[in-house]
């Protein structure tokens, strides 16, 4: 039980990583600092995690990958909207 407790902690803090650039990119409306590559490493980085969580039923990470993931993704959103809005903008 204690282990699980461990893992769902280290989920949400996790989860709490990606939200503060997110929020800045909203507020500023500006994702020039962000690098595709990172985005999409990091999320290739949460499908393995996932993938590897899913065959050892490692829940908790499990949980976590999914929901970074989505952020992740969101994150990917942002940044594409933001760029071309900028690209318009020129």
């Amino acid at each position: 039980m204690e282990k699980n407790i461990l893992g769902y902690s280290a989920t949400i803090l996790g989860l709490c990583i990606q939200i503060p650039q997110i929020i800045k990119i909203l507020k500023t409306k500006s994702s020039g600092d962000l690098s595709y590559i990172t985005i999409i490493f990091g999320g290739l980085n949460q499908i393995l995690w996932g993938s590897y969580s899913f065959l050892t039923e490692t829940y908790p990470i499990l949980i976590s990958s999914i929901c970074n993931e989505i952020i992740w993704l969101l994150l990917l959103f942002v940044k594409i909207y933001y760029d071309s809005k900028k690209s318009e903008d020129i």
